[in-house]
């Protein structure tokens, strides 16, 4: 469901996609992304996420601002009005977090093949002995770092 808040923020004439622009790009600065970065995580290209930054777009897709909240893991209503708490209450773990960034970096085809072995790897038990199909079966999950 969207606040009311939100939907106003749609409606305002003037300023507020400079507003937004802004906070995308010091959420960007922050966590060290590139423009290609974010935009791949999220779906779109680096130039769309230069031009929410700029303010020199008209509109920002809701599809666009929910994968930005989540990306950023801030709040759809602080990234939309720059109100409320910035940051959303941790609901996943880091690894978690990571596992699904690596997923949204995927193509289409990349995250169906991804799921159908996650399917085939959760269906395995776990005493199996590891295979060159699939290496890893029996053994804990590594926790990834970014040099991984």
């Amino acid at each position: 469901m969207i606040h009311a808040s939100i939907l106003e923020l749609f409606r305002c004439k003037t300023g507020c996609m400079d507003d937004i622009g802004k906070r995308i790009a010091d959420l960007r600065s922050e966590s060290g992304q590139t423009l290609a970065a974010v935009g791949k995580a999220i779906g779109v290209s680096g130039a769309a996420v230069q031009q929410w930054e700029a303010g020199s777009s008209k509109n920002i897709k809701l599809a666009n601002l929910v994968g930005l909240a989540a990306h950023f893991r801030v709040s759809m209503r602080w990234l939309v009005s720059g109100e409320g708490e910035r940051k959303v209450e941790e609901t996943q773990s880091e690894f978690e977090h990571q596992v699904l960034g690596l997923f949204r970096q995927l193509g289409a085809d990349g995250q169906h093949a991804a799921l159908a072995h996650l399917n085939w790897m959760v269906s395995a038990t776990p005493a199996q002995a590891p295979t060159p199909a699939n290496p890893f079966a029996g053994k804990p999950a590594k926790k990834l770092t970014p040099s991984n």
